[in-house]
């Protein structure tokens, strides 16, 4: 991707050979429109590393599956549709000041696969806005994939959004935290009933984590 760059998917189940890596040099845009790419190759820096955002229409159902792991050093957004992570530790690129992750619109995490479960370390988890959905899920039904945070900021993050679901696969997911700062869990539907359903746990190592009333 150069600065600006979209990859725009119009075929359903399309994969790129993993032995072809993709660069960001700049910002770089992956549109789903519906469809569903598999890619398990490398996303890394070019010369000008940017920001990297997955995009689908508002309620649609396209999806993004990733099972390499991959290195750029810019933040992540997901803008509608689903970023499924296989089945490894940190798919996405792990735990550096850059490479937060925004779930906004109807958008939806899956960690895991058939294979085995994903184990993701992130920064920051925001919302780009509240929404009345669960937006972080477990992929794999044998193991809990688990997603950890590691904020060190010096104000309260909030994540607006559930994490779970209601079937057992989609509640196969915890969250840990690590970093010194704090982190507020707020999913709920909008009448103050919980949008947190998981049964991966909570493990808070370091830190403070706030669950509003109705909302773990």
């Amino acid at each position: 991707f150069n600065n600006g760059g979209i990859l725009n998917v119009q075929t359903s189940g399309t994969s790129i050979n993993s032995n072809r890596g993709i660069t960001l040099n700049g910002n770089g845009t992956i549109e789903e429109n519906n469809q569903v790419l598999n890619y398990g190759g490398i996303i890394a820096d070019g010369a000008s590393p940017g920001n990297l955002t997955v995009a689908e229409a508002a309620g649609t159902t396209g999806t993004l599956y990733l099972t390499g792991h991959s290195t750029y050093t810019g933040n992540t957004t997901l803008s509608n549709g689903t970023l499924q992570l296989g089945a490894g530790t940190n798919i996405l690129p792990n735990n550096t000041a850059g490479t937060g992750l925004t779930l906004s619109g109807t958008s939806l995490l899956v960690l895991g696969d058939a294979n085995g479960a994903s184990f993701q370390t992130i920064p920051t988890l925001n919302s780009g806005g509240a929404n009345a959905a669960y937006s972080v899920a477990g992929g794999n039904a044998n193991t809990a994939s688990i997603l950890t945070i590691n904020y060190n900021g010096t104000a309260t993050q909030t994540f607006s959004r559930g994490v779970g679901g209601t079937t057992a696969l989609a509640q196969n997911v915890g969250l840990a935290f690590t970093g010194s700062g704090t982190f507020k869990l707020n999913g709920n539907d909008g009448s103050g009933n919980s949008l947190n359903n998981f049964s991966g746990g909570v493990n808070i190592s370091n830190g403070t984590v706030i669950a509003s009333q109705n909302s773990a």
